[in-house]
């Protein structure tokens, strides 16, 4: 408090010299900054940081003068980073190159040598991409930089399915140790089908990594593959070790968790708690459906009941109402009072039109889940499988359940036909 008071007691006092409009702009931002800076260089025409300042801020008062500038400054790091990345930004390739190159004889740091890489991506030169990180892999680290960067590198050959090329990458950057670079090493092992390795590298994350320890568990459930016994007892003493301070998230993962080990009733308790601390509505189906498993059925309306009586509060990050997830929830209660003697499936479609892909995939597996109980097994599994087969990380949880669930059955996710009612164009909302 003490120090902010003498920063706008000394800017109250400041002249216009450079040397008190430089002590202001290094605690100035966003709009005051340009001031000081458009003052600043009134006062010194040509100093660097005001320059630079108007650079980042004020680009259409300078862009003219990029030719200028780039010459004017040529041993002058900080105004040609500020200048390479604007005109990187602006897709003037040609100029950002030249520029960010001269930095990088001035100053070799690690944001210049991935934005000009960017920039040759941008312009389709692989080669050239690759070899400015590889040359930023030859200046010293001191820190993660360069395992990020092999990362980034792993990560663009993975999505070209190189994962040949990628692999030395990914493990490089694995060898750091590093819970996100170990994870880049397992996936381009496991697109290898090196499973063994994959698996060493997820069971060093999660004997590693507090959070993560029931991931290797779930890794075993979700490829089918890996020691899930010793993987389960980690993954229970995550569950055990939850403490007050655990979020509604927390306890809802380790509800499914059990679900996955077949400990449906402890499943159920933490589910149910869950939704008690936050009625959010992937959580109140999850519980339904589990509670009907075991027969519960009052559990299971209690349940649905709070989906549909709180789930409008629980909106996405996006601020987004799961309205699919309620009018599921309506529609199984339906089912449950007999009102109704089957889901209306082409309704069903219809509440999912223009859902993100995520809402989607989770409540293809409600739906799925609800149908098999139902005895529905054709309709069931077609759903379950659109579940399992969607490429969609971020339900992440839904999928190995359902991937379970076909596991058990004997069927391989993909190969159930799709059994997707139709819906008129006119009545799609």
């Amino acid at each position: 408090a003490v120090g902010r008071k003498a920063r706008r007691m000394s800017s109250r006092h400041t002249d216009a010299i450079a040397r008190d409009l430089m002590i202001e702009l290094k605690y100035a931002k966003g709009a005051k900054a340009l001031e000081v800076a458009r003052i600043l260089s009134r006062v010194s025409p040509h100093h660097p940081t005001a320059v630079t300042v108007l650079i980042r801020h004020d680009w259409d008062s300078m862009k003219d003068r990029a030719a200028e500038l780039e010459k004017q400054y040529h041993d002058a790091p900080v105004v040609l980073g500020a200048l390479g990345a604007k005109l990187a930004a602006n897709h003037l390739e040609e100029a950002a190159v030249r520029v960010l190159r001269r930095y990088l004889e001035l100053a070799p740091e690690k944001w210049a040598y991935r934005r000009l890489a960017g920039v040759y991506k941008k312009q389709g030169d692989e080669d050239q991409w690759l070899s400015t990180l590889e040359e930023y892999l030859q200046q010293p680290d001191a820190g993660l930089g360069h395992a990020s960067v092999r990362v980034q590198i792993a990560r663009v050959f993975m999505e070209q399915d190189d994962y040949e090329r990628a692999l030395p990458y990914a493990e490089g950057a694995a060898a750091t140790w590093a819970e996100w670079a170990m994870d880049r090493a397992r996936d381009c092992n496991e697109g290898l089908e090196n499973w063994e390795r994959a698996e060493l590298w997820q069971k060093r994350i999660s004997e590693r990594y507090r959070s993560s320890r029931s991931y290797w568990y779930l890794w075993c459930m979700r490829t089918g593959r890996g020691d899930k016994r010793a993987a389960l007892r980690l993954a229970r003493r995550h569950i055990k070790d939850l403490t007050g301070k655990a979020t509604a998230s927390d306890i809802y993962r380790s509800g499914v968790i059990l679900l996955l080990a077949g400990d449906d009733r402890g499943g159920l308790d933490l589910l149910e708690k869950s939704l008690q601390m936050h009625p959010e509505p992937s959580a109140g189906l999850q519980a339904a459906l589990t509670a009907l498993a075991l027969g519960f059925k009052g559990r299971a309306r209690q349940a649905l009941d709070r989906v549909v009586r709180f789930g409008k509060n629980h909106k996405s990050k996006k601020n987004r109402v799961r309205r699919e997830h309620i009018n599921l929830a309506k529609q199984m209660m339906d089912c449950l009072d007999g009102k109704s003697a089957s889901l209306d499936l082409q309704q069903f479609e219809k509440d999912i039109n223009g859902a993100p892909a995520r809402e989607r995939t989770n409540v293809h597996y409600f739906v799925g889940r609800f149908l098999l109980l139902r005895g529905n097994e054709k309709d069931g599994l077609a759903y379950i499988d659109r579940c399992a087969t969607a490429d969609e990380f971020r339900s992440f949880w839904t999928r190995i359940l359902a991937l379970q669930i076909l596991r058990e059955r004997g069927i391989k996710s993909g190969t159930v036909p799709k059994q997707v009612p139709e819906v008129e164009a006119d009545d799609v909302f």
